[in-house]
């Protein structure tokens, strides 16, 4: 399977067939108009510091391609205490 994500939005999608094969490369989200693109795999925030493997306690998810759901409000302030406090 493969993992796209789109730098418009930021959420993830995945595909059988590889994106170079795909006829449309649109963002499958209602109301972007971004483009997909593969995926990093060592995709992490910029915050805290969690991967697509390892989320947040509670779960997580990408608002942008380095920024988690748990860190967005927080991203603007301290990021030194967040970090030390973690997600």
């Amino acid at each position: 399977m493969n993992r796209y994500i789109c730098p418009v939005c930021g959420r993830f999608s995945y595909s059988s067939v590889p994106l170079e094969a795909q006829a449309d490369d649109s963002c499958p989200y209602p109301f972007c108009e971004g483009h997909v693109i593969p995926a990093p795999e060592d995709q992490k925030c910029r915050v805290c510091g969690c991967t697509w493997d390892h989320a947040c306690p509670g779960g997580c998810y990408w608002v942008e391609p380095d920024l988690c759901s748990r860190c967005a409000g927080k991203a603007a302030g301290n990021v030194r205490s967040v970090q030390e406090h973690g997600c």
